[in-house]
């Protein structure tokens, strides 16, 4: 999971992560959700990490 604060970046990285994961089967989506917050991410996002609700609260980078 990555934090993103700029929407056009957001989205060709979203395209460059679809891109390797071209001819997989392995079941993953790529999405770009936009909130003001985690808390709000929770409440209105909440089944893209019903298994692992940890994620919420932890990001690999953040973009600025």
């Amino acid at each position: 999971m990555s934090e993103f604060f700029d929407r056009k970046i957001a989205s060709s990285e979203k395209l460059a992560v679809e891109i390797q994961l071209l001819g997989l089967s392995d079941g993953d989506e790529v999405v770009v959700l936009e909130a003001n917050g985690m808390a709000d991410l929770r409440q209105t996002h909440g089944r893209y990490f019903e298994d692992d609700l940890s994620k919420l609260s932890v990001f690999d980078r953040r973009v600025d």
